[in-house]
């Protein structure tokens, strides 16, 4: 049996987090605990520990801390807090859980918490916000890089990533104020999600716009591009708008999910900074907000937020394809999926 958290919107059912089960040999998928939360549309996890943000279109909206008890399935909401911005999208923690990061999509903001002995957050102890004329800023993504003395932002809005130095020990102002480095993306691109490649030698980024995928070589302080590769066919017509993107555990696999009229699953195989398509697949709904793969490699659970389920993929962990395996778990607008 393999454990996994669902993170929902909450316009149709008031159970935001859930607590699933996927069973050994990928035959059923059941909810075995549910709890009342608004929007907690990303999840980050420490201990027994889960923090939410609460997506709730304010210009303040808030995140939530959530203990877990694993042995009694038991969901409880410790704490909830105003973040800074408006409708937090992502959530992070660096530094063994030390601090916390909040992404804000709508005001082009993100927040720095600290996290007490506790678990609890404290603050928020730094705020940034973008502007530039003409431009809308919309942060997307914070993501600690994988030595642990850097932080990631992605600006969907100024098709911009940017590298940030960290502090763990410093309480004040663990994060620089100005950028160590950066990288622009060509006009309408729309970087969403950054994710690091198992021996931390590259970063990933999905163009939520124009649907792409960009590799770059990490060296610790800066991105280098050493590939890029469009989703879709060149005579694809439709509306692009990449989600979510992982490596597998081996990094030999990427795997990204579109929405807009592709609704597909596209898995590139990954080999010295290349990336080479493998296969495009219907995500078996609408609105693949987001997937993710199982601890052992043989599945795919993709997160449908318009017909409201998720459905199962077996998964080649050699070829790395994927194929329908036949399981659906209705669920009200699952948008984040987390094995735990």
């Amino acid at each position: 049996m393999q454990r996994f958290l669902i993170g929902c919107y909450t316009d149709l059912d008031a159970q935001g987090i859930h607590v699933a089960e996927l069973n050994g040999d990928g035959a059923h998928i059941r909810i075995s605990r549910s709890l009342s939360l608004p929007n907690p549309s990303y999840l980050a996890v420490s201990g027994n520990k889960v923090y939410a943000v609460n997506e709730n279109h304010t210009t303040n909206d808030q995140v939530s801390v959530v203990h877990f008890d694993p042995d009694q399935l038991e969901l409880q909401t410790l704490q909830t807090l105003h973040c800074g911005g408006s409708d937090p999208c992502y959530i992070s923690l660096a530094g063994d859980a030390r601090h916390a990061f909040s992404a804000h999509y709508s005001d082009g903001s993100w927040s720095v918490f600290g996290i007490d002995q506790n678990g609890l957050l404290t603050g928020p102890v730094q705020y940034f916000r973008y502007s530039e004329p003409g431009k809308s800023s919309h942060v997307h993504a914070a993501v600690p890089g994988p030595e642990g003395d850097t932080l990631l932002i992605a600006d969907l809005g100024l098709d911009r990533v940017l590298v940030y130095s960290y502090d763990v020990l410093n309480d004040k102002m663990p994060v620089a104020d100005q950028p160590l480095s950066s990288v622009s993306f060509q006009a309408g691109t729309g970087p969403r999600h950054i994710i690091f490649s198992p021996d931390a030698r590259y970063a990933a980024v999905c163009g939520e716009l124009n649907g792409s995928l960009h590799i770059f070589e990490w060296d610790g302080s800066s991105l280098r591009l050493c590939d890029m590769k469009m989703l879709q066919e060149p005579d694809f017509n439709g509306k692009n708008s990449a989600a979510e993107i992982h490596f597998s555990a081996d990094g030999k696999f990427i795997y990204v999910s579109n929405r807009g009229d592709a609704n597909q699953l596209i898995v590139f195989s990954f080999e010295d900074g290349k990336a080479t398509l493998v296969q495009r697949i219907s995500s078996g709904g609408r609105t693949p907000r987001n997937f993710a793969i199982s601890p052992d490699g043989k599945y795919l659970l993709a997160a449908h937020q318009t017909t409201n389920d998720i459905i199962l993929f077996s998964r080649d962990s050699k070829t790395g394809l994927l194929s329908p395996a036949w399981v659906k778990l209705e669920v009200p607008a699952p948008v984040f999926l987390k094995f735990i």
